[in-house]
């Protein structure tokens, strides 16, 4: 269980649960939320805003309704919320390298990420060494998960895994890792959620 915090030292990471069942069953709910999480060493807000406003100027802060229903008091102004979007620049070309994994693992996020790049103005390369702006791990302890878009540059730039895809076995159907792997990559990508996938 994660809790949600908002103080100016928290960085947000998607992290998606499967549920701990041996056999692991296909059919169970996977689930996904973006956490904020406390760390203390890592990436501020105020970084994180200014690195996303600086590699798309559109992700400066857009203002929505804080609620369902957009509450305006009878002698206030409307109450709304600041959301700093983390897109990637149009047409960019993001830098993809592995930290680990097996070359069938490798080849399945080559596969299946590169579907992203048919309905987004973005690009993937994949590189051996080097700078990258996703690091791409997969630690079967820690899920799978990823930091929401440009924050992933943050993170692979200091060597940390800023994706991790814990649930690519070759065990699972091809559906599943279709799923995985495109879900987390909507992620790095700048969606925290599903109904963002049209804004990329």
């Amino acid at each position: 269980m994660q809790e949600e915090c908002h103080t100016s030292d928290q960085y947000i990471k998607a992290i998606c649960f499967e549920p701990l069942h041996q056999p692991m069953s296909e059919e169970l709910a996977r689930v996904c939320f973006a956490g904020t999480n406390p760390q203390p060493d890592g990436l501020d807000s105020d970084t994180s805003t200014g690195l996303a406003i600086s590699e798309n100027p559109r992700n400066a802060s857009i203002t929505i309704p804080i609620g369902p229903e957009p509450m305006v008091p009878p002698d206030g102004p409307l109450e709304l919320a600041m959301y700093t979007a983390k897109f990637w620049s149009p047409g960019s070309t993001l830098r993809i390298r592995f930290l680990a994994g097996t070359d069938w693992q490798k080849g399945k996020v080559k596969a299946y990420a590169k579907q992203w790049c048919d309905y987004g103005y973005i690009k993937f390369q994949f590189v051996d060494s080097g700078e990258c702006e996703i690091l791409v791990d997969f630690n079967p302890t820690r899920g799978s998960w990823s930091y929401i878009g440009t924050d992933n540059r943050y993170f692979s730039g200091q060597g940390k895994a800023s994706l991790n895809l814990g649930w690519i076995f070759e065990d699972r159907s091809e559906d599943v890792l279709r799923q995985v792997i495109l879900h987390e990559f909507g992620h790095a990508l700048g969606k925290d959620s599903m109904e963002q996938a049209c804004c990329l």
